[in-house]
C-alpha cells in the first residue's frame, strides 16, 4: 500500500500542476460560462463575448506551468484547425509584465488570445486541482466541456460541427470528479473503481488513461498497462483519439511494457484519412521511430514541417538526425 496520498497525486503529476483553489462555486458542465471580469489582452486582441455564437476555448495558464509548455502550441493548432468556428482565451491570473516576455518568447507557438485577468482564473480555477485546465463554451455561452487540453481534440470538433453529446459528456464529467476525489486517499481499490467507472464511459479519457498507466506501474501490472489501449475497438477510434492512445503509450518509460502490434496498429489509424492533422503525424512519426521504421518516421515527419506548424520542425530535424546516426 502507498505510505501517503501525494503518491495518488503523483499520478496526474506530468500532465497538471497542481493549484489550490476552493471548489465552493466549482463551473460545472450544463451552466452558463461566467464572464472573464476585467482583463488586459496581451496577444490576440479582444475576443468576442463568450455568448456572441461563436465557440470559445477558456484555458487556465502560467508561466512557470511546466506542462503548460506542452499544451500551448497545441492549443495553437487547434486555433490554426478551427480557424474562425472557435476563440481559444488563454487567462492567468500573472500580471501583464510577468506574461509580456513569456508570450513574446513563445511567438508562433502561443497563437491565440492570451489575457492577465486575475479576477477571472480565480473564478475558473475554483475546483480545478491542477493546470492546464481548459472549458470549451458553446455559442450560447453555456459550459458544455471542461478537462485537460491535451484531451478536448474530439469534443471540439463535435462541438463545432454540432454532433456532441451534452448528456454523455454530462456523465463523463461527474465520473472525473468522482475520481479526483478519491485522490486524497490510500485507497488503491476505490481509485481504481472509480477509475474503471470513468473509462466504461470513455475508454479514451486522457485522465482515465493516465491513471490507469500510474496504477499499473504501482501494481507492476505490464497486462494491465497494455489492456488500456486494447478497450475501443480500431473500427470505433477516431484519428485524433488513436493519437492520444499513441502519445500516452510511448510516453511510458519502460518500452518493454509496449506492445509494438497495437503501436503499429494506432499508428495507421492516426493518420487515416486524407487531411492527417499536424499532431496525428507527428504521433505516426514517433510510433514508427519506436517500431525502428526510420524512412517511415522521417517521411511522416516531413509532411508535418509542411504544414509549418509548432514542434513539427523540431521532430523533423530530430528524425533527420537519428536517420543520419543509423546510415
Amino acid at each position: 500500500m502507498l505510505a501517503q496520498p501525494l503518491r495518488i497525486l503523483a499520478i496526474l503529476g506530468a500532465l497538471t500542476i497542481a493549484i489550490a483553489i476552493s471548489s465552493a462555486d466549482e463551473i460545472s458542465v450544463g451552466q452558463q460560462a461566467p464572464p472573464l471580469g476585467e482583463a488586459t489582452f496581451v496577444k490576440g486582441g479582444e475576443p468576442l463575448a463568450l455568448d456572441a455564437g461563436t465557440v470559445s476555448v477558456v484555458e487556465l495558464w502560467a508561466t512557470w506551468c511546466g506542462p503548460c509548455r506542452t499544451s500551448i502550441p497545441h492549443l495553437t493548432q487547434l486555433q490554426k484547425q478551427h480557424g474562425d468556428d472557435v476563440q481559444i482565451i488563454g487567462i492567468t491570473r500573472e500580471d501583464v509584465d510577468t506574461i509580456t516576455p513569456f508570450v513574446e518568447e513563445m511567438g508562433d507557438e502561443m497563437d491565440y488570445f492570451v489575457a492577465s485577468a486575475p479576477e477571472g482564473y480565480d473564478i475558473y480555477a475554483q475546483g480545478v486541482r491542477g493546470i492546464p485546465f481548459a472549458y470549451i463554451i458553446d455559442g450560447s455561452g453555456t459550459v458544455v466541456w471542461k478537462g485537460h487540453p491535451m484531451g478536448m481534440d474530439d469534443p471540439l470538433a463535435q462541438i463545432i460541427a454540432g454532433t456532441f453529446d451534452g448528456e454523455r459528456e454530462g456523465a463523463i464529467s461527474q465520473a472525473r470528479e468522482a475520481l479526483e476525489a478519491t485522490f486524497q486517499s490510500n485507497d488503491l481499490e476505490a481509485i481504481a473503481a472509480a477509475n474503471e467507472a470513468l473509462l466504461s464511459l470513455n475508454p479514451t479519457d486522457s485522465m482515465g488513461i493516465g491513471v490507469g498507466i500510474r496504477l499499473a506501474e504501482i501494481n507492476e501490472d505490464r497486462a494491465a498497462f497494455r489492456a488500456l489501449f486494447q478497450r475501443t475497438p480500431d473500427e470505433e477510434l477516431t484519428a485524433g483519439q488513436a493519437g492520444e492512445l499513441l502519445s500516452a503509450m510511448l510516453s511510458h518509460e519502460n518500452p518493454t511494457w509496449i506492445e509494438p502490434a497495437r503501436v503499429s496498429a494506432l499508428a495507421t489509424i492516426t493518420v487515416e484519412g486524407e487531411a492527417a492533422s499536424t499532431g496525428g503525424l507527428l504521433a505516426a512519426a514517433r510510433a514508427h521511430h519506436f517500431l525502428g521504421n526510420l524512412e517511415k518516421a522521417l517521411s511522416l515527419a516531413e509532411q508535418a514541417s509542411e504544414a509549418n506548424e509548432p514542434g513539427a520542425q523540431e521532430m523533423h530535424t530530430w528524425l533527420s538526425e537519428i536517420t543520419a546516426l543509423h546510415q
